[in-house]
């Protein structure tokens, strides 16, 4: 499961490389929050969106929306299939997001092997 995942993830020590492990449980305060988390944080540039999607608010996918095409006038994430992709960053926070990290799609991938080669 992701949760199993994150507890290896954690106990390796690829955390020595790692600023932040954790669950991506909405498509709406969790985006915003991890929009605010990267921007406080200049030096992060890659997520690596890992794990079984959230059923339902198809978090990772709206995730991935918003880094390719922000959000419309409504702060609705553009393309998002997600029930309520509504943001409360600003249009600037979303640029900064969207310059400063490259995510990796690997939503589905649980096996720590398959994620290990990708953080450097």
């Amino acid at each position: 499961s992701s949760i199993d995942l994150l507890k290896e993830i954690s106990r390796s020590n690829m955390m020595e490389k790692i600023a932040i492990v954790g669950r991506l449980l909405s498509e709406n305060k969790g985006i915003d929050e991890l929009v605010r988390f990267v921007n406080q944080h200049p030096r992060l540039d890659t997520i690596i969106v890992c794990g079984k999607e959230v059923t339902g608010h198809r978090t990772g996918h709206a995730l991935f929306c918003l880094h390719k095409y922000g959000a419309d006038q409504n702060n609705r994430i553009i393309n998002s299939t997600s029930p309520d992709p509504v943001l409360t960053v600003s249009k600037k926070e979303i640029i900064q997001f969207q310059n400063q990290i490259k995510l990796i799609d690997k939503i589905g991938e649980t096996h720590l092997t398959n994620i290990t080669p990708l953080i450097q």
